[in-house]
């Protein structure tokens, strides 16, 4: 997932499952960084 975001971003945004998909890596990314 990281390195296919790093390899087109904007693609990211493009699709709706991806969405959902960067809002979750998202939660994630807090997630880590709180903890």
């Amino acid at each position: 997932m990281k390195s296919y975001q790093k390899e087109s971003p904007h693609t990211v945004h493009l699709p709706k499952l991806t969405v959902t998909e960067t809002e979750l890596m998202q939660e994630e990314m807090t997630r880590k960084g709180v903890m």
